[in-house]
C-alpha cells in the first residue's frame, strides 16, 4: 500500500533538496488537489468509523448497562445521591463522544463519555461519566463487552496508543521511531545494534508472514500489499515499448490473471518494484501488519488492499481541515519502514562514532568547511 496516495498528495519542500518530515500524528490531509477561490477541492476515501459502528449495533447494550447500574444503585453511589430516575433512555441520555486507546495489535479500549439528567432528592443533576468498553477483533469478528462506570477515567498514565476514529495510533514521528525499534526487539533483537542482521525476509518469517512477488494488474502505482485474510489477486504484466520514433509507451496486460493469496502474505508488485530492491516495501507491510490492523478489521475489507477503497471529491474551505485515514497510515508506514531499515538507536550511535573520527575540523563543521586559521597562525 504505498504509491496511490502519495501520488495524490505528494510531500510539500520547502527548499528542492530538503523534504519536510511529515508529522505522523496529525491525520489531516495536505493541500488539495485542486484549488479554487476560497475553497479547495480534496479526494478522501470512503470508509467506516468505529464510532458509528459502536452506536449502530451496540447503543441498546449501553442503555441496559447504564439501568442495570440504576437498578442496583450502582449509579447513585457512583453520582453520591440517591436517584429518582425510573428509567435512562435517549431522553434523558447522551453519548457526546467516545476516545480509543490500543491494547494490543487487536484489542483496544472504547471510552464513551454519557451525559444523564437525573432527577434526584435535592432536583434535577447532570451527571457526566464515562463507559469502559472493551473491544477487538477475533476470528468471529468485531467483539464487544461494557467493563465499567466511572465518573471520571483518564489512561494518559496507563502506556496505551490513543486511536483516531478510524483506529489509527496517534503515533509521533519518536514514537514511530520507537514502535520500529520494539518490532526488531521482539522478533530479530540481534538487529536492532547489527546491520547486517537486518534482513527484511528473515523478518518476515519471523512475523509469521509470507512473501510473495508478482506483476500486479491494474495497480493503481501501489508497490505492495499486504494481505490479512485469504484473497484473490489479478495479476499481469506491464511492459515498455518503444515506437518507430524512439518513444517509450507502457503497455499494459489486456487481461488479468487471478491468484489466489494466502492470508498474512506480503505480495511485491513486480509491475512497480525489483524484488532484488523491495525490503523497503518489506518493512513498510511489516508495519501496517504490526501497528494498523484494527484499521483493517474494521473496513472488513478482505484483502486490504487501498485500490478495493472509493473515494470521492469534496469542496471545503481552505481552512477546513479534511481527515484521511489512509494518508495517515500511509505515512506512517513510510517513517516506520525507514525505521526498521535505520533503527534511530543505532543510526545515532553509528553517526556520533563516524564524527569522532574526523580530525581537523570543529565541532558542528563538515567536511565541506575547512578549518579557518587566525592571522596569527598563518604568521607562523
Amino acid at each position: 500500500m504505498d504509491d496511490t496516495y502519495n501520488d495524490l498528495y505528494p510531500l510539500q519542500l520547502k527548499d528542492p533538496e530538503i523534504p519536510v518530515q511529515e508529522d505522523c500524528s496529525n491525520d489531516t490531509v495536505p493541500a488539495g488537489t485542486t484549488n479554487m477561490e476560497g475553497k479547495k477541492k480534496v479526494l478522501v476515501p470512503e470508509l467506516i468509523t468505529m464510532t458509528k459502528v459502536l452506536f449502530d449495533r451496540y447503543r441498546l447494550d449501553m442503555y441496559t448497562y447504564l439501568n442495570n447500574c440504576l437498578h442496583t444503585g450502582g449509579l447513585a453511589a457512583i453520582v453520591g445521591k440517591p436517584i429518582k430516575t425510573r428509567l435512562i433512555n435517549h431522553e434523558i441520555c447522551t453519548f457526546p463522544g467516545v476516545t480509543y486507546w490500543r491494547i494490543d495489535r487487536a484489542n483496544f479500549f472504547a471510552d464513551v463519555t454519557v451525559e444523564l439528567k437525573l432527577q434526584t432528592s435535592t432536583g434535577l443533576v447532570d451527571w457526566r461519566g464515562c463507559l469502559s468498553c472493551w473491544c477487538g477483533f477475533d476470528d468471529n469478528g468485531l467483539f464487544f463487552s461494557i467493563e465499567d462506570l466511572d465518573e471520571s477515567l483518564d489512561r494518559k498514565d496507563e502506556g496505551l496508543d490513543m486511536l483516531s476514529p478510524y483506529l489509527v495510533p496517534y503515533a509521533t514521528n519518536k514514537r514511530v521511531d520507537e514502535i520500529s525499534e520494539a518490532l526488531w526487539k521482539k522478533y530479530l533483537p540481534e538487529a536492532l545494534d547489527d546491520p547486517k542482521q537486518r534482513i527484511a525476509a528473515e523478518l518476515v518469517k519471523r512475523m509469521g508472514l509470507t512473501i510473495e512477488f508478482h506483476p500486479v494488474y491494474e495497480h493503481r502505482n501501489v508497490e505492495s500489499i499486504i494481505f490479512f485474510k485469504k484473497d484473490e489477486l489479478a495479476i499481469g504484466e506491464d511492459r515498455k515499448e518503444k515506437d518507430a520514433n524512439g518513444k517509450e509507451r507502457h503497455i499494459k496486460a489486456r487481461f488479468g490473471k487471478p491468484v489466489v493469496i494466502p492470508a498474512n502474505t506480503i505480495v511485491i508488485n513486480t509491475n512497480k518494484i525489483n524484488r532484488d530492491y523491495s525490503a523497503f516495501n518489506i518493512y513498510h507491510e511489516c508495519y501496517h501488519y504490526e501497528e494498523h490492523y484494527l484499521f483493517f478489521c474494521l473496513q472488513e475489507m478482505g484483502s486490504n488492499d487501498v485500490r478495493q477503497v472509493k473515494t470521492r471529491e469534496v469542496i471545503v474551505d481552505k481552512a477546513e481541515e479534511v481527515k484521511d485515514p489512509i494518508y495517515f497510515i500511509e505515512k506512517q508506514a513510510n517513517r516506520g519502514g525507514n525505521g526498521l531499515m535505520m533503527p534511530a538507536t543505532d543510526t545515532r550511535k553509528q553517526i556520533a562514532e563516524l564524527c569522532r573520527k574526523v580530525h581537523g575540523y570543529p565541532p558542528g563543521r563538515g567536511a565541506g568547511h575547512p578549518v579557518r586559521r587566525g592571522k596569527a597562525e598563518h604568521r607562523r
